[in-house]
């Protein structure tokens, strides 16, 4: 498949294509050869634009929802980088349907002469990448997204003519940002600097790393969704890890977001520190020992 199609597609200077190319055989080389055409398709399927804010270009472009997600209007304000999505959906006899999609990656003053940029870019093409296929279905009333192991539902109604959507259930962002960070660090390492280190996502960064021996699993549950491997191999533990991983990413948003507040500061880190010791510890211990009987 040839990569040309996407830069030409989307005018990015010589100096971002040559990037994006290195980018694209390193996603192959991590993905594996047989996900190519889902790269290539996603890809294609989105542009990648530099911008002063990330939360004023989606609002932009009509891909901010305003919905009580984990990751709230305020994060998107101070990111450096976000991949968002949105889907045209119509009712119709009685029914709702999927029309489109958009997509698009924003990064924060996109420079590909600086590696923490670059390194943005790599995240946030990795979100796009395991949120391709199925990302979006409709099943009655529920709108279920998912994206690598995040999964949303929303119910849909129509509202003065309007198709709403209502968040009532999130679960898995924590652990996908880890997994993220993982393909963040890998890919840079390869191609921007071998000593490359992921920042921001310490805590979920270091609970993914602990699964690297299993990442073959993950990787085939983030692509297609389907976590059925995982949860056979590691049984109930893995919805617990899960919800745990949830709640020490919310830590790590606090954290950031209390950045100049040392009094609020200790007091998340005492909240992480109690979440390690009574409930991290004896989850992993119990998912590790379930892993090796398989």
């Amino acid at each position: 498949m040839n990569i040309d199609n996407i830069i030409n597609k989307y005018n990015y200077s010589i100096e971002l294509a040559q990037f994006l190319k290195d980018v694209y055989r390193a996603l192959i080389d991590y993905f594996g050869e047989s996900n190519e055409e889902i790269i290539y398709n996603a890809l294609l399927s989105c542009p990648i634009i530099s911008s002063k804010n990330c939360y004023d270009e989606l609002l932009k472009l009509g891909l901010i929802d305003i919905d009580n997600n984990m990751v709230t209007m305020n994060d998107l304000k101070i990111s450096s980088g976000v991949y968002e999505s949105k889907p045209k959906i119509i009712y119709q006899n009685g029914k709702f349907t999927i029309s489109s999609i958009e997509r698009a990656i924003v990064i924060k003053d996109l420079d590909v002469n600086n590696k923490v940029s670059k390194a943005t870019l790599i995240h946030e093409i990795g979100h796009l990448v395991k949120s391709y296929y199925n990302e979006y279905e409709i099943d009655g009333n529920i709108l279920t997204f998912k994206s690598g192991l995040i999964e949303k539902k929303y119910q849909l109604e129509i509202i003065n003519e309007k198709v709403q959507k209502r968040l009532i259930l999130e679960l898995g962002v924590g652990l996908e940002e880890g997994f993220n960070s993982l393909l963040e660090e890998d890919i840079a390492r390869k191609i921007i600097d071998p000593n490359y280190q992921s920042t921001g996502y310490g805590l979920v960064n270091g609970i993914a790393s602990n699964f690297k021996k299993y990442l073959s699993f993950f990787l085939n549950a983030q692509i297609y969704k389907n976590k059925s491997e995982l949860i056979s191999r590691f049984g109930i533990y893995y919805s617990d890890l899960e919800i745990l991983t949830d709640k020490f990413y919310q830590l790590n948003l606090q954290l950031l977001a209390n950045a100049f507040n040392e009094f609020r500061k200790q007091e998340i880190i005492a909240e992480i520190q109690k979440l390690q010791f009574e409930e991290y510890i004896p989850i992993m211990k119990k998912i590790m020992k379930q892993g090796l009987r398989r």
